[in-house]
């Protein structure tokens, strides 16, 4: 009996040992950074460098290349502000992002729905909305939403999106 009893408590204190260790053992991981706060209005900004572009939003902007036009503005987002950025490069290819990535909803054009079709652009998931020759393709992360517009198929983006660069300020 004692036998028993020294067994099963040998047990019990084993399993609680490796639980312990297991409950304690686990990695540290580094804490979140907390989403990046409301965004005081900056007026608005225009140029023919993206690099500048990127630092007055504050995200990294995708473009196929830095040869283009753009600027940035503040827009009215519920009962504050979010700041857009639109670039047309030589291709005619419109880039559009827009801080908070909450925002997203933004940059959507109505008159697109989705295909059904995704990919991927630099790791992040994206979805294509097609219309009568034109479509977008809209990705985003914790920082920003992005979108691709294009006047032509997705297919045709999509085979340029190997060669897309997210260029920071």
């Amino acid at each position: 009996m004692i036998k028993k009893f020294f067994a099963a408590f040998g047990l019990m204190l084993t399993l609680s040992l490796f639980s312990f260790l297991l409950i304690m053992g686990g990695e540290e991981r580094p804490p979140k950074e907390p989403p990046a706060g409301p965004l005081a209005a900056a007026g608005l900004v225009s140029s023919q460098d993206l690099s500048l572009l990127s630092a007055h939003l504050g995200a990294a902007v995708p473009a196929l290349n830095g040869n283009g036009t753009g600027r940035v503005e503040d827009i009215p987002f519920q009962d504050d502000y979010a700041r857009r950025l639109t670039w047309t490069d030589e291709n005619n290819l419109t880039t559009l992002c827009i801080r908070p990535a909450a925002a997203a909803n933004l940059l959507r054009d109505d008159t697109l729905s989705p295909s059904g079709e995704y990919c991927t652009v630099d790791g992040m998931t994206a979805i294509i909305l097609q219309g009568d020759n034109h479509c977008q393709i809209h990705f985003g992360d914790e920082n920003a939403a992005y979108c691709l517009s294009y006047n032509g198929s997705a297919q045709e983006v999509i085979q340029q999106l190997g060669a897309l660069q997210f260029i920071q300020q």
